[in-house]
C-alpha cells in the first residue's frame, strides 16, 4: 500500500503571512512609544511654561482687551530686545485717554 504523501500546508504560508504583519505592527508600536517617550521627556523652559500662561489668559478675554493685551507685551517685547527696559518702567494710562505709555 503506498504511503500517503504529506500535503502541503497552508498554514505554513498563513503563519509567515501572519508574522510579517506582526513584525509591521511591532515597529509601528515601537516608533510609537519612542515619540512618547520623546515627548514626555522634554522639559518646559520657564519662557515656554510663562508663554502657556499668557496664551491662557489672553484667551479669556474679549477681543478688544486681548488686541489692547497683545499690543502692550509687543510693545514690552520690542524695549526688551532693544536693552531699554528698566526697573522703573510702568504701564501708564494718561487722564481722559484710552492711550497707554510702556
Amino acid at each position: 500500500m503506498p504511503t500517503p504523501s504529506p500535503t502541503p500546508s497552508t498554514s505554513s504560508s498563513g503563519a509567515s503571512k501572519k508574522r510579517k504583519q506582526m513584525d509591521v505592527v511591532d515597529n509601528v508600536l515601537a516608533i510609537a512609544v519612542n515619540q512618547l517617550n520623546s515627548i514626555s521627556d522634554k522639559k518646559s523652559s520657564g519662557c515656554e511654561i510663562f508663554g502657556s500662561m499668557v496664551a491662557s489668559e489672553i484667551s479669556s478675554m474679549n477681543n478688544i482687551q486681548r488686541q489692547l493685551a497683545k499690543k502692550i507685551i509687543n510693545d514690552v517685547l520690542h524695549l526688551g530686545s532693544m536693552e531699554r527696559l528698566s526697573e522703573d518702567h510702568q504701564i501708564v494710562c494718561l487722564r481722559g485717554s484710552n492711550e497707554f505709555l510702556a
